[in-house]
């Protein structure tokens, strides 16, 4: 069997190539110049030049072409094949994936909208792996993982507001009023998967506090536990992983992941956030 994602997923490439997973690449761009995502260096030198680039950094989703050596490759070998992609309400990924899927006419190929970014595509890819090393079909994985990713949830504080702007989240007026009242945007994803921004909070340690209480009153299955994510520097994410520990045990504490190109082009410097699944 096989596995596959994009680089939303927020991978990093020893861990690809440990875990054999491969992925299509959503492209980066500042101005008409491609930023290359093939190094292991890619992530930091991603945020190195955001800061010293004019030109702000935007997305562009894979062609079906993209897809097609894959699956190609996979129904050549009869083989079956996972792919959990970007969610379709952020991007069209998913979409052309499927019209990839179509051109090659191979039904052992199960495309799932994880509804979910970086870690929350891990997370699907995770429990897909260990489902397959148990046993289970391909049809049963995707199954299983339509279920899923319906539980998946992550609540992040913007630290920076100009990406919101330039992204249409928020007006140059909030943006301004934001930053001279030291407000920190909560974002959160939606069920169907579109940023939401959940509130906006005067300084750091009340947006920290605040997101704590949210991930307590929605509770968390300690299976999946508390997923923390950055994007250019780690020391915000490291007090709010200490805010954790104290209050839900060190034992909870699962991972920590760098936000990488496609995703911190929209959430900019500074952000951090947690990733963790609900209960049933």
């Amino acid at each position: 069997m096989r596995f596959l994602t994009d680089s939303a997923a927020d991978y990093e490439w020893d861990q690809l190539e440990q875990s054999n997973i491969d992925f299509v690449p959503v492209r980066v761009y500042f101005g008409e110049e491609e930023f290359p995502l093939q190094d292991k260096d890619f992530k930091a030198r991603f945020y190195e030049k955001m800061r010293t680039e004019k030109a702000f950094p935007h997305t562009s989703q894979p062609s079906p072409q993209d897809y097609l050596p894959f699956f190609e490759d996979v129904k050549e070998k009869g083989e079956s094949l996972i792919a959990v992609l970007l969610s379709s309400a952020l991007s069209g990924t998913y979409q052309s994936a499927l019209l990839a899927k179509d051109m090659v006419d191979y039904d052992n190929i199960h495309i799932v909208d994880s509804r979910s970014v970086s870690v929350g595509i891990q997370i699907l890819v995770d429990k897909a792996q260990r489902m397959h090393k148990n046993g289970e079909s391909a049809k049963k994985i995707a199954h299983e993982l339509s279920f899923l990713l319906k539980r998946i949830r992550v609540l992040a504080i913007i630290d920076n507001l100009d990406n919101l702007y330039r992204g249409g989240r928020l007006s140059r007026m909030q943006v301004n009023i934001g930053k001279l009242a030291h407000l920190k945007p909560i974002i959160m994803l939606s069920p169907q998967g579109k940023i939401e921004v959940q509130g906006r909070y005067m300084g750091r340690n009340k947006a920290d506090t605040t997101l704590l209480n949210l991930l307590e009153e929605d509770g968390f299955d300690p299976e999946y536990g508390l997923n923390f994510v950055y994007a250019e520097n780690r020391d915000n994410c490291d007090r709010m992983i200490e805010k954790a520990k104290d209050r839900f045990g060190e034992e909870t504490i699962k991972g920590v992941t760098h936000i990488g190109p496609t995703i911190g082009a929209h959430v900019g410097f500074r952000a951090y956030g947690i990733f963790y699944v609900v209960h049933e």
